[in-house]
């Protein structure tokens, strides 16, 4: 209860899930991983403060299809009806959703993707959720649009990555960071 953030992958059981969810006071994170294990967070998304499922995930857990940023934005919305602050959801080469709804206000963007050479996808997701999670433990107080292309820059990096593990910094982020963004 003392960390700054509470990190969740839906790899838990639900159960550990709702004990997470009725127990941890801090911020709870989450990751939706599969299609098959999304559904996991359904009994604690009151308690998130950061979800970032990928499209497929985020129809799974609302049941809208999701096949374009208008649908996605249904979806988040969904999401957030439930409780859920904020979303991200990953749109593969359509970008990121991102969305959050705090105090009654509530914000969508969409970011497109930087121009990337693809060598792999493998992990360019949790890649995209481990950047979102340092962003926030950087400054918790960053605009959603923000986080979206730090996610997007941290994503796209593991996508031009052959191994399994992207050798990524800081810098690295900033450094494709630098780059203008794909016009959609």
């Amino acid at each position: 209860n003392g960390a700054a953030i509470c990190l969740l992958d839906a790899n838990l059981a639900p159960e550990t899930m709702e004990w997470i969810g009725d127990n941890v006071t801090s911020p709870l994170f989450g990751v939706t991983v599969s299609t098959i294990k999304a559904n996991h967070f359904l009994a604690i998304l009151n308690k998130m403060s950061v979800l970032k499922p990928n499209a497929i995930e985020a129809g799974k857990l609302s049941g809208i299809d999701i096949h374009d940023s208008a649908s996605a934005e249904d979806g988040a919305a969904w999401l957030m009806d439930k409780g859920v602050k904020t979303v991200y959801i990953s749109l593969g080469v359509e970008g990121i959703l991102c969305a959050s709804r705090t105090s009654g206000a509530e914000e969508m963007v969409h970011v497109p993707p930087y121009p990337t050479t693809i060598a792999t996808a493998n992990g360019a997701g949790d890649t995209g959720m481990a950047a979102i999670t340092w962003s926030y433990f950087d400054d918790p107080n960053r605009p959603i649009r923000e986080v979206g292309r730090i996610a997007q820059a941290a994503s796209s990096i593991a996508l031009e990555c052959t191994r399994a593990v992207p050798d990524i910094d800081v810098q690295k982020i900033r450094k494709k960071m630098s780059a203008p963004l794909m016009v959609a």
